[in-house]
C-alpha cells in the first residue's frame, strides 16, 4: 500500500522535545503531530502502534509472542521494537486480525489472574 503524494520531509525535534524513557509514551502534541502528517511515518514505535489498534502499551508485547505482530528487524528482546506503518494500518482494518488480536490479550489476562488466585 503506497501513499500517494507523499513526500519525507525531516523534522528535526528541538532538545527539550527529546524523548527518553521517562516520557516514552505519546503526549498530546505527538498524536497532534502525527495527525497533521500527509504521510505517516515509516515506522511506528511500540506506543504509536497500541495507539492505532487502541489497547495498551503492555499488550503490544502479548501480540508479538503471540506471532500476530512482528516488529522490524532482529530487534533485542529488552530493546525498543517498531512496527511498519503500512502492516499495521492493514491490520487495523482486517476484523479477523482484530478479533484474534482481543482474543490474545484476553486469554493473557485470563491466564495471569489465574495464576494470581492459585497462589492463596
Amino acid at each position: 500500500m503506497a501513499f500517494q503524494g507523499c513526500e519525507r520531509k525531516v523534522v528535526r525535534f528541538s532538545e527539550s522535545k527529546r524523548l527518553t524513557w521517562k516520557n516514552a509514551l505519546m503526549n498530546d502534541e505527538q498524536r497532534h503531530f502525527l495527525s497533521l502528517l500527509k504521510c505517516p511515518p515509516g515506522r511506528l514505535t511500540a506506543e504509536q502502534t497500541a495507539y492505532v489498534f487502541n489497547c495498551q502499551l503492555h499488550d503490544i508485547p502479548v501480540l508479538v509472542a503471540e506471532r500476530l505482530l512482528k516488529p522490524l528487524g532482529n530487534p533485542a528482546r529488552n530493546g525498543g521494537k517498531y512496527f511498519a506503518t503500512v502492516e499495521v494500518i492493514e491490520l487495523s482494518k482486517d476484523k479477523a486480525w482484530l478479533s484474534k488480536m482481543s482474543n490474545a490479550i484476553r486469554q493473557r489476562w485470563l491466564k495471569k489472574n489465574q495464576r494470581g488466585t492459585d497462589l492463596e
